[in-house]
């Protein structure tokens, strides 16, 4: 009896726990779960597919989108005939995906190998999680078909354009250079870098998890466009002429170093410059050579002009009315204007009765300090501005020096004793030479220019602006002060500039180079000079201008032996006839019918 009750007992429990009306809410909450979660995912691809949607297709992209940056071709600068100096020529550069290299450590020895590279450096830029390293850029041409052959997982190739100079060193500081990626650093190239660079292009592919171009998929070229050809003023072979003449000319004197620029006055074009530096010495070693300096010192170094600065003393003299050329004045060897400011000629003579003709031809110290007493400082100070001295011409070349000026503020009573003279001031060849082309130009200030013209991508040729021009003196002041200029050739300190067949104008300038210590001697008691000749031919019509500045011609030889009219006027009379010969100017009419140099001067 007991079994079947225990039975009944069991069955009634069961029936009491598993009501009809319990399983109903069980089914309701797994009902609602499931469509709570239903939901949730009709949001999420709801906001996949609306606000999230720009963000997941960007990935997509990025992950399937590859974009090349097609670097646009630099373009060319050439000289006044259309030759080149620069140009831009297609090379093979090296990259790799890291991802699609199979062995590294065995790619980067035969890269290295052929490259001559550090091999681990390429090994970790191999091993690297990055989609692109570079390996090598703008490889020669037989080390291009070399890897191409090697056939490499993951390591690819790309041209770029390589900035090549075709005559090597030449003008090189006027040039300048640009860095791997074809941007400008110095020099024209930095000056135009926005005309020479052109417009980057782009290669937008689509491409699979290898790396391959998915065929119908994206496919966008938007090409390079080319930078635009400039034409340069410099005349190539001339520049060549000057230079070999420059580091030949420095050589034998065992100078330092040397600047020539050479111009057309009455355009403001420049022909030349050259800039040339003789390296340090080695123990033990053979004197260097003087090579073409990677600088353009011509605009971006400073000297104190000496004489050459007698041309604007005198040119504001006369044209103020502080002189006539019939004023005599009496003039000593030497002059005290205050306790520490004590002047002297080059050569001791006695009392002498110069007129302005005779102390420019002289070059006297003394009697160009007493013409320049005769003026206001202001005055003075209005026509050296004038002149272009203290501020940048309007090449605005990279680094261009203002050179030095003080405010006239700042005078002392012996200021009016060393900037007559060229001391206390410091200005820079370009600077010294379009100066002296003011008196060439008949008393108008014309501004140096380079840029002849551009050339656009199209063929279009574009002349370059004329260059700004603004009067300084009166043209009598220029014609009487170019007579005294054409004096110091044939009868002072300019002789050894003379041109054979040529009416030549110029001054000589001979100054001290101030030292480190404030003063101008170095620190074994020495002096440094820098010599410099700026003039023009024919001095009736003139078409060619120049300076020459030689930078410490060592004083041997001679007490004479740095003197301008020894180390700087040879060299102008020799730069000036090739300019003359290359540019094919004649003689004019009524110049002289032949000049021959005189020793000593």
């Amino acid at each position: 009896m007991a079994g079947p009750d225990r039975r009944r007992t069991t069955a009634r429990t069961s029936a009491r726990r598993w009501r009809p009306g319990r399983s109903n809410l069980r089914l309701l909450g797994l009902g609602v779960t499931t469509l709570l979660m239903l939901s949730a995912i009709v949001v999420k691809v709801g906001l996949l597919q609306t606000v999230d949607r720009p963000a997941l297709q960007a990935v997509g992209e990025q992950q399937r989108i590859d974009k090349v940056r097609l670097t646009a071709g630099r373009g060319v600068v050439f000289d006044r005939n259309l030759h080149e100096l620069a140009m831009s020529v297609p090379q093979t550069s090296v990259w790799a995906d890291p991802r699609l290299v199979k062995d590294k450590e065995a790619t980067g020895t035969a890269l290295a190998d052929v490259l001559g590279r550090d091999r681990a450096a390429i090994v970790a830029s191999l091993s690297s999680n990055a989609e692109f390293a570079w390996i090598a850029r703008q490889v020669d041409d037989d080390v291009a078909t070399q890897l191409k052959a090697m056939k490499m997982d993951g390591v690819f190739f790309l041209t770029e354009p390589k900035r090549f100079w075709p005559a090597d060193d030449l003008a090189r500081g006027v040039l300048g250079q640009t860095d791997v990626d074809g941007r400008g650093i110095s020099g024209i190239e930095a000056a135009f870098d926005g005309r020479l660079t052109g417009t980057t292009g782009s290669l937008i592919r689509e491409r699979d998890g290898q790396g391959n171009s998915i065929p119908g998929g994206l496919h966008q070229l938007r090409p390079a466009e080319p930078g635009s050809d400039l034409v340069l003023s410099v005349d190539r072979n001339l520049q060549y002429a000057v230079e070999q003449m420059l580091i030949d000319h420095v050589a034998n004197l065992h100078a330092k170093g040397g600047m020539v620029v050479v111009t057309r006055p009455d355009t403001g074009e420049i022909l030349a410059i050259a800039n040339v530096v003789t390296p340090p010495a080695s123990a033990g070693a053979p004197a260097p050579k003087p090579v073409v300096s990677s600088a353009n010192m011509a605009l971006v170094d400073v000297f104190e002009p000496g004489s050459v600065n007698k041309i604007i003393t005198a040119a504001a003299a006369l044209d103020t009315g502080a002189v006539d050329p019939t004023t005599v004045l009496p003039v000593p060897d030497k002059l005290s204007l205050a306790k520490d400011a004590q002047y002297s000629d080059a050569d001791p003579h006695a009392l002498a009765h110069w007129n302005l003709s005779d102390i420019v031809t002289q070059s006297s110290n003394i009697g160009t300090i007493l013409v320049a007493s005769r003026m206001q400082r202001t005055q003075l100070d209005q026509y050296l501005r004038a002149f272009g001295l203290g501020s940048r011409t309007a090449l605005n070349f990279p680094n261009e020096s203002g050179g030095i000026l003080p405010a006239v503020s700042t005078w002392t009573k012996s200021s009016m004793g060393s900037i007559p003279i060229g001391q206390g001031v410091a200005v820079t060849a370009l600077q010294m030479l379009e100066a002296t082309n003011v008196i060439a130009d008949g008393g108008t200030y014309v501004a140096p220019t380079l840029l002849e013209a551009t050339i656009n991508p199209d063929g279009t040729r574009v002349a370059a602006p004329a260059p700004e021009r603004h009067p300084v003196v009166s043209s009598r002041t220029a014609a009487l002060v170019s007579q005294m200029l054409e004096r110091v050739v044939t009868d002072g300190t300019g002789k050894n500039a003379a041109i054979a067949g040529y009416s030549v104008a110029g001054k000589t300038g001979t100054a001290r180079k101030p030292q480190a210590n404030g003063t101008y001697q170095d620190a074994a008691g020495n002096y440094h000079y820098v010599s410099s000749f700026a003039g023009y031919a024919p001095a009736e019509a003139p078409r060619i201008s120049a300076i020459v500045v030689i930078d410490e011609p060592p004083p041997t030889g001679g007490s004479e032996a740095y003197f301008a009219g020894q180390v700087a006027a040879p060299l102008f009379s020799k730069v000036v006839t090739e300019a003359l010969r290359e540019l094919q100017i004649p003689p004019y009419p009524t110049g002289p019918a032949a000049s021959t140099p005189t020793p000593g001067g």
